[in-house]
């Protein structure tokens, strides 16, 4: 979760792509919701079980945007009543990234 955090709220480059350095640093940017979706998407997937309200919890310690950490929570229970969404490219969710997400996790 904190590489999460880290693409949504990331900091602001001065150089490097145009939308990369103006973009919106909060889940109203396609890019962070699409993180958001396929990160949660690919946690349920790999059969990972998470609490929606656990997880705006988490979000609302960690510094996120009271709006954020709620769009976050809406997004988890979507997701685990079988919502389908249309998002730009999966930035997270290879066996991989869950594999080494769990061993940062300590499990």
């Amino acid at each position: 979760m904190t590489e999460l955090t880290d693409w949504v709220y990331g900091h602001l480059s001065t150089t490097g792509p145009k939308w990369m350095r103006f973009r919106r640093r909060d889940l109203t940017h396609p890019s962070s919701r699409s993180a958001v979706i396929h990160c949660l998407k690919n946690l349920k997937y790999w059969g990972y079980v998470y609490v929606p309200e656990e997880l705006e919890s988490w979000a609302i310690a960690h510094g996120w945007q009271n709006q954020d950490a709620a769009a976050l929570g809406v997004f988890a229970r979507q997701i685990l009543d079988g919502v389908r969404f249309h998002t730009i490219t999966n930035a997270f969710g290879t066996k991989w990234d869950v594999e080494r997400w769990r061993e940062q996790a300590g499990l």
